[in-house]
């Protein structure tokens, strides 16, 4: 291969670098231009009910927390150019048989809830299930049902 040839391959070669350097950029400049996301996750279940929750991403670990009623966790992030974005949370409370309640569900996923909460995504936990708010319709939706023992409802 002659010199102008070695040349080219490296030229190609550095412009490939470049272009792949400048997607990881502009996944990180994304979340500048639409701005962060933020996640509120409220306990609604009845009073003196405290839920036990952990959440997480592919890339972080927001920690166990143990909510109070009528209290809140948040946090905030910014999403990625591709829209995968996926934070899903374990949660666990006490039925008031003394059973204990579990369930582990996407609480954001970018492609679902960007369209539904831009970026103030607001959550319920509710003995009924879990619940977001749309923006679009200004209604809470439950988008999750609890898998409860059998023999129990989550009226009771």
């Amino acid at each position: 291969m002659g010199g102008f040839q070695k040349q080219m391959a490296n030229l190609h070669r550095l412009m490939l670098i470049l272009v792949v350097f400048s997607l990881a950029q502009l996944a990180l400049v994304s979340g500048v231009l639409f701005g962060k996301v933020r996640v509120y996750v409220i306990n609604n279940l009845e009073s003196g009910k405290k839920l036990h929750m952990h959440c997480q991403s592919g890339d972080d670990d927001l920690g166990k927390h143990v909510i109070g009623h009528k209290d809140y966790f948040k946090w905030s992030f910014y999403n990625n150019i591709w829209d995968t974005t996926l934070f899903w949370c374990d949660f666990e409370w006490q039925h008031s048989s003394g059973a204990t309640v579990v369930g582990t569900f996407n609480i954001y996923d970018a492609m679902r809830d960007q369209p539904r909460c831009y970026t103030t995504c607001e959550w319920k936990v509710q003995r009924t299930g879990v619940y977001a708010f749309n923006l679009n319709t200004r209604k809470w939706e439950r988008l999750y049902r609890w898998l409860l023992p059998d023999g129990l409802a989550t009226h009771g």
